[in-house]
């Protein structure tokens, strides 16, 4: 009799154990499908965020700085690669890179460069808020350098730069957006001891002006 029951006693604790174990696989598989549905979340945060206008129609840098470009409203498909002879590092020129930019944009034909010393200084310290901008929106901390930041966050940064400057230099004709790129990598550096909040309020105050007529969107 007592050897009848501590079979059916072994019974439920296996039914029990096999029970639990189905309870613990279900719930492995439900972790592994929120997981999935949070990756699915942020993807589509990404993506609205990508998808945010990020430019208007006027160059940011014409309303800021009033100088005339040689490039402006200039219609011309050029394709320009990342073999300039400039050494493009920390302590180039800016102003030397955009030289040899707009050489070869106009075939090394003759172009009015008078522009381009100021230009370039509008566009480092545009550059700079930029990269202040993203590393406060994607809560980059100070330590993270340029390439080891979030993709979504370059990726933004490239195209405030790029569409807010429009054809009012050539950037986009830059291939893979080589130009901006080393730009606000150079712009991330300078910054990138900054407090991004103070930053950003000073983008905010620097540019409001801009933003209330449609011109820059932040």
């Amino acid at each position: 009799m007592s050897k009848t029951k501590n079979n059916d006693q072994n019974k439920k604790q296996k039914k029990k154990e096999k029970a639990l174990k189905e309870v613990m696989k279900t719930n492995k598989l439900l972790l592994e499908q929120l997981a999935i549905l949070r990756q699915e979340v942020s993807d589509l945060r990404r993506v609205v965020q990508r998808t945010e206008p990020v430019g208007p129609v006027e160059p940011v840098i014409l309303s800021i700085s009033g100088s005339p470009s040689p490039f402006h409203k200039h219609t011309r498909f050029t394709v320009i690669p990342n073999d300039t002879k400039v050494i493009r590092s920390d302590h180039t020129k800016l102003s030397a890179v955009l030289e040899d930019i707009g050489n070869r944009f106009f075939e090394n034909r003759p172009w009015d460069k008078a522009f381009l010393e100021g230009f370039a200084q509008e566009l480092e310290k545009f550059a700079n808020d930029v990269s202040r901008h993203v590393r406060r929106r994607f809560r980059v901390d100070k330590t993270i350098g340029w390439q080891s930041s979030p993709k979504e966050g370059r990726d933004l940064a490239v195209d405030m730069v790029e569409a807010n400057i429009g054809d009012y230099f050539p950037l986009r004709s830059c291939k893979k957006s080589w130009a901006t790129k080393f730009l606000l990598r150079r712009a991330w550096n300078r910054t990138c001891k900054e407090d991004a909040n103070e930053g950003d309020i000073l983008m905010n105050e620097r540019y409001s002006h801009l933003v209330s007529k449609n011109i820059l969107t932040l």
